[in-house]
């Protein structure tokens, strides 16, 4: 579905695996996606147009921007390569923007962002905008603080030999890993960092770390990071007579109490099992579309209407926060790459 009206055009720079399902979740969203554009030597812009029939097609992003009457909103899907260089040509024109997440590699980069008027920009971390996601933040909020525990069995292809630049653990800071840690900080609020264990290789590299943060609160969260082991990513919130469990993060289930089973002749050991009393899990047009996306489409979208974006959708200080988190945890700060390699 498209808009018919002038408002509501996009223009999408980046043409890269994420950008592909956002175009759909946008047009679900009643937008129009009108123009794309991507770094310039770029091979793949004019295929990914005519592959989702998009009129405009611009060989250079810094074009689109000169261009910028003809859209309503950008999108960027760019590799955090060249994130930054876009964003700080795009944010002075004004339109609203949403920009895929990592949006920098390190805090440097982040507080140059932060020091320009950014009202105009969020943030796709996606997973805020699930049902499920937002039923953890309504059962912290209605009671005390929580014991918390956040499993985020992360893919970093941790090498042998010692990696003095730290690339390796770049997929922490692109991968489910950190967008748990938005997840998370969307849910409990603020998190400081006040202990940190990590598991190192012979060369110095990081395997393996185990955390404990907490809230303005008092929340208590156990962050435990295990590289590539055979368990699920979740969030489980712990308080007395109640337990909230992510698990994985598209499903909620509020658990109120425990169902004693006796023993039998077939099974003779008393058993303890907890209640479920509600389960909440993605529903609708997040199960047509690629999960949050279509919601954050529609935040866009009341931006473009002159409506300030839902309380829950991140923003560029969210996305520092969170780059910030992984420096702490993993003790290795990335460089900057040669924002003329980025690939989206």
């Amino acid at each position: 579905m498209t808009v018919t009206n002038a408002e509501g055009r996009v223009g999408l720079i980046g043409c890269g695996i994420i950008a592909d399902v956002r175009v759909p979740a946008l047009r679900a969203a009643g937008l129009d996606v009108v123009g794309v554009s991507t770094r310039a030597g770029s091979t793949k812009v004019h295929d990914f147009a005519t592959k989702h029939e998009i009129g405009r097609v611009y060989d250079d992003w810094r074009q689109m921007l000169a261009d910028a009457d003809a859209f309503d909103a950008f999108v960027v899907s760019t590799w955090p390569d060249g994130t930054p260089d876009v964003l700080l040509a795009a944010m002075p024109l004004g339109k609203p923007i949403l920009v895929e997440k990592p949006v920098a590699w390190n805090s440097a980069t982040h507080r140059k962002l932060l020091a320009q008027p950014h009202d105009n920009v969020i943030v796709g971390y996606n997973r805020r905008f699930y049902r499920s996601v937002q039923e953890a933040r309504c059962e912290l909020l209605d009671g005390p603080p929580v014991v918390a525990a956040l499993t985020v069995p992360t893919e970093v292809p941790t090498p042998e030999q010692a990696d003095p630049s730290g690339r390796y653990m770049q997929q922490f800071y692109e991968s489910v890993s950190a967008l748990g840690l938005d997840l998370t900080r969307f849910v409990l609020g603020d998190l400081q960092l006040d202990a940190v264990r990590r598991l190192t290789n012979p060369a110095g590299n990081v395997v393996a770390l185990a955390a404990m943060l907490s809230t303005k609160r008092g929340d208590v969260l156990q962050l435990t990071c295990n590289w590539r082991t055979p368990s699920n990513y979740s969030l489980v919130l712990n308080r007395a007579g109640r337990r909230t469990e992510l698990l994985p993060f598209e499903i909620a289930t509020v658990y109120d109490s425990m169902e004693v089973v006796q023993p039998t002749d077939d099974y003779p050991v008393r058993r303890y099992m907890p209640k479920p009393a509600r389960r909440v899990a993605l529903e609708g047009v997040d199960l047509q579309q690629k999960p949050g996306f279509v919601g954050e489409a529609l935040a866009l979208r009341s931006m473009i209407g002159g409506s300030a974006p839902p309380e829950f959708a991140a923003r560029l200080e969210d996305a520092a926060a969170v780059t910030a988190l992984c420096e702490a945890l993993t003790g290795v700060t990335l460089g900057d790459s040669n924002p003329s390699t980025y690939h989206h």
